[in-house]
């Protein structure tokens, strides 16, 4: 008997997933931060960071998670009522314009004229095809599925996960002051594996949007901190 260990199934685009992981890093950054301005120059509440650091996680992965059920619900009504426009449109001309509209700053708007107007034709008669009770009737809605709460789930685990990332050192390392160098370094090592792994997706050179990302991430704590935040 062979033991089989699946990956577990990705319910996110992979800018969602590193998006979240950015938000957990740079709120945990900005909160250990913030508690060692308020110390001075005295011993920094690790206590206090890793506990304020996690409970903002926790909320603001709940909070995002929420959000990404409202956007997802958004996604599929303008969906909806895009397929609606189609339909209902008075010729082609309209219904190809609605189309085009939509798809031009996809994937599609990256091959030649002439693809993507076959492109949008093909999407035409597949509309018209898949309304089996006419044309001129109401698409089929799209409902909220099982994987549209799984993705919820990974954005709360995301964010709670790398947070975690920025806290562990702050409690398994002494002295405090060490501990506090220690998560600082981690975050931006962190933040430089994020930005390389995002760089993955895109022609960005890997290294070089990694620097960009700490560099960014060490802008965005230094603004918190200046505005109050």
């Amino acid at each position: 008997m062979h033991l089989i260990i699946r990956r577990p199934k990705d319910y996110l685009n992979p800018h969602e997933r590193l998006v979240e992981i950015l938000y957990g890093l740079v709120i945990a950054l900005t909160i250990t931060s913030a508690v060692r301005v308020i110390s001075g120059g005295g011993t920094p509440d690790v206590d206090l960071m890793a506990t304020t650091s996690l409970g903002a996680g926790v909320s603001w992965g709940s909070i995002d998670a929420m959000l990404y059920i409202l956007v997802v619900i958004f996604r599929k009504h303008r969906y909806t009522r895009i397929a609606c426009k189609i339909t209902s449109a008075k010729d082609e001309a309209e219904a190809l314009a609605t189309i085009q509209s939509d798809l031009e700053d996809s994937l599609v708007g990256t091959l030649d004229a002439e693809d993507q107007k076959s492109v949008y034709h093909l999407v035409l008669h597949a509309q018209r095809r898949s309304n089996k009770a006419g044309y001129t009737h109401q698409p089929k809605s799209i409902p909220i599925v099982r994987d549209d709460v799984f993705g919820a789930a990974q954005v709360f685990f995301a964010m709670v996960l790398a947070t975690l990332v920025v806290v562990v050192p702050l409690w398994i390392v002494e002295p405090p002051h060490l501990a506090v160098l220690a998560s600082n370094i981690v975050a931006f090592i962190a933040l430089f594996v994020v930005g390389f792994t995002w760089a993955k997706h895109t022609n960005i050179l890997k290294a070089l949007f990694g620097l960009v990302l700490v560099t960014l991430g060490v802008a965005i704590v230094g603004i918190s901190l200046v505005l109050g935040g």
